[in-house]
């Protein structure tokens, strides 16, 4: 996997894909990320995706499915889940109450 695709939070990787690109294994990359970011890597990777996720919402007008896919998720229904789940309403109910927002 090339750094470009590391630099990518949609790009498929795990924590062998971590460990490769950093010339570390795999137990020091989990200690490291837990040591320093207070988190394991796939925490990590979930919260830059719905960071990416709601920045693309509120920027443009993407279909749902285009955003889940650009962001790494696997189908919008996953999106969907763990969208809510983090930041506590759906992608399309953020969408819309942007949308609906004064001055928009």
């Amino acid at each position: 996997m090339s750094d470009n695709q590391l630099a990518e939070s949609g790009a498929a990787w795990g924590a062998s894909d971590l460990a490769a690109a950093t010339g570390l294994g795999a137990s020091q990359v989990r200690r490291l990320f837990q040591k320093h970011l207070r988190t394991s890597s796939h925490q990590w990777l979930m919260r830059e995706r719905l960071m990416q996720a709601q920045s693309l919402l509120v920027q443009g007008d993407q279909p749902l499915a285009e955003v889940a896919e650009a962001c790494g998720f696997c189908d919008v229904y996953h999106f969907g889940r763990e969208f809510k789940r983090s930041v506590g309403i759906s992608p399309a109910r953020l969408r819309s109450e942007l949308s609906a927002a004064p001055g928009r």
